[in-house]
């Protein structure tokens, strides 16, 4: 919950209003951001049971408990579109297929030209099939796949839906 509060810091970029009100079982986060109320529980460790605790987020009367999707959703919320949205994007189209990511986090910065280079690969059945190279200069994103140049966020999302369906 650390990470999601410091998230909601850092890009709110309107003022937000948070409260917060503890109980036996858990702690609830109430964010008002704009017009949107974001409600988060945060459920305490059962030792006993060897539960670890969950966090869920219940936004637009609906409730998430998975924290990909409680990503996705915050980073549409406050517009964050970075290589972290991709990354994460990527990460539920994989839930509903038999591919593996095999480096997710092949990155290098290059502080001569002020770039980053993300490379992705996909694997079925231990075999190689896609490869993704991500170049991130400031706020722009370009996908390179095969011999296509994909510019922008939008046309990267479209693209990755093509290709990990």
């Amino acid at each position: 919950m650390d990470d999601i509060r410091l998230f909601i810091k850092k890009n709110a970029i309107a003022k937000i209003q948070l409260s917060i009100a503890y109980n036996n079982t858990h702690t609830t986060y109430k964010y008002k951001y704009l017009d949107s109320i974001i409600l988060f529980n945060e459920y305490l460790p059962d030792f006993e049971n060897d539960d670890d605790g969950k966090i869920e987020m219940i936004f637009n009367k609906k409730t998430y408990d998975n924290l990909i999707d409680i990503q996705l959703i915050l980073f549409d919320l406050f517009d964050y579109k970075t290589i972290d949205y991709i990354d994460v994007y990527i990460q539920k189209k994989l839930l509903s297929t038999n591919l593996i990511l095999t480096d997710l986090y092949d990155d290098y910065f290059d502080d001569t030209q002020n770039k980053l280079i993300c490379s992705r690969r996909f694997s079925l059945n231990g075999n190689e099939i896609i490869k993704f190279k991500f170049v991130v200069i400031s706020k722009d994103i370009t996908l390179y796949y095969q011999t296509e140049t994909i510019n922008g966020i939008d046309n990267i999302i479209k693209k990755i839906d093509e290709l990990l369906h």
